[in-house]
């Protein structure tokens, strides 16, 4: 602590701080704030990439075989090992369809859940912008109109409003050289945020019982979205489920597999930028060094003196590797503080610029998400190149000798 003190009444002298280490401190901080921010961002964005597809999708998306004969009672036939991770499990049925209204039509892809069990599975309450909560309802009333809830960029496009009724169009299969369109109206029940783009822009979600009169398809368990206790584990789960003694009637698939590119490249992106952007640190921390080195001719009297009171080199060399690292560890602080700021100023102009388009990015939006392990990562990072940066002026203040000192005084 002794020297500890000393490194702080020398770099603070007069209860001031010197320019030299205002600039390196400030460099610091500039570093640390940019690599943060992209930390940050990646894993935002990751973050908020698995929410939608997970929302849509659940943990497993288990699709049955066209050939398969086994019914929902394989989840009894499961080992017991898989069975106690699922938490919950609800059929579904997709389906390609054309909405059609006032002379415009536009292709979309339609998902039918049972009522009584999709809300255990998938989160709809959190994506609903006006309307009736997705399957609150639990009967189907064959003599109305059935309900379906659509997203948001359908709804502008085509101008639709609660209430308002929607005609879905699919062919049915007559013959291999005839295909018979097939109408069914529906009752726009709620306006959706599915958080991205293509979601909003294509998904509609209803009740499975008016998709199946729609489709003409009679079995109701085409596949089934499950839960597990550990969504970071459904990638081997799924794997485990492909291993199993169904592995040929049904095929599972995780939540990342759906954007199993995109993932990845965003794992290593995030990797790249945190490497490419300690180079700035780098830079910074010669500014570091270099004030270390002022100091070093600035207090040459100061250590002759030390070292003829019996002060060892070793610990000259301590008091300015503290140095160093206060530096370091101010200009890390401050660059947090500052990269917290830079991180809420983009979600900011992302909800009210659109400065990254979902059309491109996918994203509707962005929920800012904090990894202590990618903050502990730049910490440590900036701190060693920091004390690396602190060696070659310690070194020489440790080796002065008194004579020198006091000749150049």
């Amino acid at each position: 602590m002794f020297y500890l003190w000393l490194a702080l009444r020398s770099l603070f002298k007069g209860k001031k701080i010197s320019l030299t280490a205002v600039l390196s401190i400030m460099g610091l901080a500039l570093g640390v704030a940019c690599m943060v921010v992209s930390m940050v961002v990646l894993t935002s964005y990751l973050g908020t990439l698995k929410k939608t597809v997970i929302d849509i999708y659940g943990h497993i998306n288990l699709v049955k075989n066209i050939s398969a004969q086994k019914d929902a009672s394989f989840f009894n036939s499961i080992s017991p090992d898989l069975k106690k991770e699922i938490k919950a499990h609800t059929p579904f049925l997709n389906s390609s369809a054309i909405v059609v209204n006032n002379g415009k039509m536009s292709a979309v892809f339609v998902q039918g859940f049972d009522s009584k069990t999709v809300n255990k599975v998938l989160d709809f309450k959190s994506s609903l912008l006006s309307g009736e909560l997705p399957f609150k309802s639990q009967v189907y009333d064959k003599s109305e109109y059935a309900p379906i809830w659509i997203g948001r960029r359908l709804a502008k496009n085509f101008n639709y409003k609660i209430g308002d009724t929607l005609n879905l169009v699919v062919p049915v299969d007559k013959t291999i050289d005839d295909f018979k369109p097939k109408l069914k109206r529906f009752k726009v029940k709620g306006i959706m945020s599915f958080g991205r783009y293509d979601y909003d822009l294509r998904y509609l979600i209803t009740d499975i019982e008016p998709l199946l009169d729609l489709t003409n398809l009679n079995d109701k368990n085409y596949g089934y979205r499950i839960k597990i206790k550990d969504s970071d584990k459904a990638p081997d789960f799924a794997l485990k489920l492909n291993q199993s003694d169904f592995s040929g009637d049904y095929w599972a698939t995780s939540w990342r597999s759906i954007n199993a590119n995109l993932f990845a490249a965003a794992d290593y992106e995030k990797i790249i930028i945190f490497f490419v952007l300690l180079i700035i640190i780098i830079v910074a921390c010669f500014n570091v060094s270099s004030t270390l080195f002022v100091n070093v001719l600035g207090q040459f009297k100061d250590i002759a003196v030390l070292k003829s009171m019996g002060v060892t080199s070793g610990q000259i060399k301590r008091i300015f590797i503290f140095q160093g690292l206060i530096i370091g560890f101010l200009g890390y602080v401050l660059g947090l503080i500052l990269g917290a700021i830079c991180c809420y100023g983009f979600v900011y102009a992302k909800k009210n610029w659109d400065i990254l388009s979902a059309e491109v990015y996918k994203l509707e939006s962005l929920v800012i998400t904090v990894d202590i392990l990618d903050i502990l990562a730049v910490g440590v990072a900036s701190m060693t190149v920091c004390f690396l940066a602190t060696l070659i002026p310690a070194t020489k203040g440790g080796n002065l000798t008194p004579m020198k000192g006091f000749r150049y005084d």
